[in-house]
Formats: C-alpha cells, sequence, structure tokens
C-alpha cells in the first residue's frame, strides 16, 4: 500500500527495527520480546509440565495455579530426581548441557529430557528435530555416566499461535503423568493467553 500511494512509511517493527512488523514477527521472530515477554511464555509452560511431573512421583502435589507455580532447582526423592533449568555436571564438556527438565526414575533408571520451544506455526517441525539434535550428545553422556537403562529426549513443541505437534501429546504420556490431555489443554491455553495479551499491550502502545 505504501508503494502505491508513494508514502514513505516506516514499516520496520516498532520495538526492534529490523525486520518488517508484523503479527507473526511480534508472536515469536523479535529480539526486543524475547528475553522478556517469550522467556515467560517459555517458562509458564515448561512450569505447566514441570508441576504435572512433580504431582506425579511425590507425596504432596502441588495444587496451586500453573501462573503461580514455581519450580524448585532440584527436587529429589526416592522415587526420582528432578533437575529444572539446571546445567548437567558431567566429566567432559558438553556444549547443549542444560535443558528445561530432566527427570531421573531411580528404580527404573531411566532420564527424560524435556526441552520447550513456542515457535512459529511454519518452524514446529523443525523447532521438534532441532530438539532432539541438540541434546543428543547429553543422551549419550548421561546414559554413560549414570548407567541408565534408557534415556529419552522429548522435546515440547507447540507454537505461539497454540498449534500442537503431533508429538506434544505422546511425549506427554510418556512422562507418567496423570491426565496429559489437561495438561496439553492447559499449555495450550497458557501460550494462547500470553502471545494475545502480549500482542495486545504492544500494538495498542503509540510509544514505547
Amino acid at each position: 500500500m505504501k508503494f502505491i500511494m508513494k508514502q514513505s512509511i516506516n514499516d520496520l517493527c516498532r520495538l526492534c527495527s529490523k525486520t518488517t512488523e508484523s503479527i507473526q514477527h511480534l508472536s515469536s521472530g523479535c529480539s526486543y520480546l524475547a528475553p522478556r515477554e517469550y522467556t515467560t511464555r517459555h517458562n509458564l509452560v515448561c512450569g505447566i509440565i514441570h508441576q504435572a511431573i512433580y504431582n506425579s512421583l511425590f507425596s504432596k502435589p502441588s495444587s496451586v495455579p500453573y501462573y503461580q507455580y514455581k519450580p524448585q532447582k532440584i527436587i529429589e526423592n526416592d522415587k526420582a530426581k528432578i533437575y529444572w533449568d539446571v546445567s548437567v555436571i558431567s566429566d567432559t564438556n558438553i556444549p547443549h548441557n542444560r535443558p528445561d527438565i530432566v527427570v531421573f526414575r531411580k528404580k527404573e533408571k531411566t532420564a527424560l529430557i524435556i526441552d520447550v520451544t513456542v515457535p512459529l506455526d511454519d518452524n514446529i517441525q523443525t523447532g521438534y528435530v532441532e530438539k532432539i539434535a541438540k541434546y543428543q550428545v547429553l543422551k549419550e553422556k548421561l546414559a554413560t555416566m549414570y548407567q541408565l537403562r534408557t534415556v529419552q529426549i522429548l522435546p515440547m513443541v507447540l507454537s505461539s499461535n497454540g498449534l500442537i505437534h503431533c508429538n506434544f501429546f505422546p511425549n506427554l504420556k510418556m512422562c507418567k503423568i496423570e491426565h496429559p490431555m489437561k495438561v496439553l489443554v492447559c499449555s495450550q491455553k497458557s501460550v494462547i493467553l500470553s502471545t494475545t495479551s502480549m500482542l495486545r499491550r504492544y500494538l495498542n502502545v503509540n510509544e514505547i
């Protein structure tokens, strides 16, 4: 339109000034929003999944709303040990050793590497594949270090508009949580609310 009307209108993002401003860009591509808004949205989904895993493994379940839930960095009992955003220490340097959640089940001698990503709709499959590749070395290292029977990488991928990767629900079921469909719906709801709230807030601001 600006070319038809011969108007010199600046259509760069008003926040990062790096590319054309659009709903897609603001939803999951703006460097200005990434450290705060995107991180908060991502962490809410991580918290929902962590809370569900915690409640399935510990005798005193957490009943607080997901947006108030504050995971402990490391929590352990006789059944399991859960890491939250903690670097996994090993005898060699690993480039990607800090997934969102790691769950060790002691009796079964298994581990789950769980990592959440909230990309644009078109990048859902790419995001999933990248997570698998990213933590492959960590998977092998954990299996060797702790003599585990199995280590599984479970990417949890849902888009900024709430589209769910086809493996999101199967991966939730592999976490052995109660009511995995409720966790999926809650995660989806959280992302949609976060995205719409963020867009409403920034698109209605004239000066930032």
